[in-house]
């Protein structure tokens, strides 16, 4: 039995990714004419300036795709924000590349392009005839012979369900129908969810297929196979296989990495309603997968469950999962389930009985915003929007829940740009009652923070001297403060 124990820990540091080629894949639209890029940021929408040899390989895609293509990116993220990968997939030193794109009759479509001594050239094209999209795409050498493998989920046609299929470039070459140098898969899977990693750390990856369906009789209901395949001699065989819980209405993430210091594993979340969900932590312990979080029958009032949609992840980049849970702000627990305003807690399993508190954070998701609290705050604050101020976003409020005092610690305002000079002169003429500094300048805003320059009266002596240690640390909001914008 692992039960749920808090110890608390201090917070660590998110990297955030970028894409290298993006700038290469946007000169596309202007070489060939009917070929779009889906998703242009607007700093990017310039003509940039690039190298000779990518100059060369978009030439190469130009003259190689059909008319009236469009690039288009797998529909599931992963580490690449682009429609071109270069990898070397044979391990000759040499990189392919990998462009990813609706047809003439849009078709999804993979294709593939070898460099070779006179230049870049076509070499494969790799279709799905009844797919309609791209859910996800994964290259990575499965069977450790040095080369890589080529994993697509293809998005099924509105009778058919998604197909999970597994390419090896050490196959046999084939005509497709249209007549171009093809594959044929190695492996087929129908799937709901799917993803490849390593779980029994001994340097193989393996693949888990999550499948779900509903079950035939008087009561149906959704059952959900959980499948997971390793590559064996010649083939795929399954070494691993359970049923999901069913009281999950569909399961939208799995993530496989390590889930304590001692333990890989996976993170399985699905949705229980229109914004509940659950979520599930697996260990990969002695050849199969053993439940973790949460434990015992498993109803709603139980942990495990989240009022508020939530998705758990490596949130201070240790290359440890943590666990996402959605806590009700001190004083919102009987507020209508729309004003409910949420703490944003991710722990950590220490591979025993226990979960250390890794970080909180408030998150606005209509301005893209990531706030870390301090450490000097948890467990003795909460915050509530700041409805009736202009600009207002949050106000944090200390929060003495024993003597049942509260206090207004700070607040976060999100002002656009160019009101921001009017209202900085009223602010200066009350700073010395109510202190202010500039967070960060993003998407048009100036966020800024105002803040409590004395405690209230009203509080004990201890307790001010508390909210005076919490008022100092508003200091560091500006490392603390994070954007991330949907592409």
């Amino acid at each position: 039995m692992y039960g749920l124990t808090f110890i608390q820990r201090g917070k660590g540091k998110r990297q955030l990714w970028a894409a290298p080629l993006l700038a290469a894949l946007l000169l596309l639209p202007l070489v060939v004419s009917g070929c779009k890029y889906t998703a242009a940021p607007a700093d990017l929408l310039q003509k940039p300036t690039i190298a000779e040899d990518m100059h060369q390989l978009t030439s190469a895609i130009a003259r190689a795709l059909p008319q009236h293509s469009l690039l288009t990116l797998p529909l599931k993220d992963d580490d690449y924000k682009e429609a071109l990968r270069l990898v070397d997939l044979d391990g000759d030193g040499i990189e392919e590349a990998v462009v990813t794109y609706y047809g003439e009759y849009s078709a999804p479509e993979i294709m593939l392009l070898r460099n070779e001594n006179s230049g870049w050239r076509k070499w494969l094209t790799i279709d799905q005839p009844i797919a309609r999209g791209i859910d996800w795409l994964k290259l990575t050498d499965f069977d450790n012979d040095g080369q890589q493998e080529l994993f697509v989920g293809w998005i099924g046609s509105y009778d058919s369900p998604n197909t999970m299929e597994l390419y090896s470039f050490q196959t046999k070459v084939t005509k497709s129908d249209s007549g171009e140098d093809t594959l044929e898969p190695v492996e087929s899977f129908p799937y709901t969810l799917a993803e490849v990693g390593e779980l029994n750390n001994d340097g193989t990856d393996q693949l888990v297929i999550l499948l779900s369906y509903d079950s035939k009789g008087d009561e149906r209901q959704s059952v959900h196979d959980l499948d997971v395949y390793e590559w064996q001699g010649n083939g795929m065989k399954q070494i691993s296989s359970i049923e999901l819980v069913p009281s999950v209405n569909s399961y939208d993430t799995m993530t496989i990495g390590a889930i304590s210091p001692r333990h890989k594993g996976m993170i399985i979340e699905g949705n229980t309603g229109a914004h509940s969900m659950m979520t599930y932590m697996y260990a990969w312990e002695n050849g199969g997968l053993k439940l973790i979080y949460p434990e015992g029958p498993l109803y709603m009032n139980e942990e495990g469950f989240n009022g508020r949609a939530v998705y758990s992840e490596d949130v201070n980049g240790d290359g440890i999962l943590e666990l996402h849970r959605a806590l009700q702000a001190p004083g919102s627990e009987e507020a209508p389930y729309v004003d409910t305003e949420w703490i944003n807690q991710y722990v950590q399993w220490d591979g025993r009985r226990g979960y250390e508190i890794v970080t909180e954070q408030y998150q606005n998701y209509a301005y893209g915003i990531r706030l870390t609290i301090p450490k000097e705050w948890w467990g003795r604050y909460t915050f509530f929007p700041l409805e009736n101020e202009p600009y207002g976003l949050v106000s944090f409020q200390f929060l003495d829940e024993q003597n049942g005092v509260s206090a207004e610690l700070a607040s976060l305002y999100a002002i656009r740009l160019e009101k921001w000079s009017e209202l900085e002169e009223s602010w200066q003429r009350q700073e010395k009652e109510r202190p202010y500094f500039e967070l960060s300048r993003d998407s048009g805003n100036v966020f800024v923070v105002q803040y409590a320059k004395a405690p209230p009266a009203h509080l004990g002596e201890s307790a001010q001297v508390g909210f005076m240690d919490m008022v100092k640390a508003v200091e560091r909001f500006p490392s603390l403060l994070q954007f991330q914008h949907l592409q």
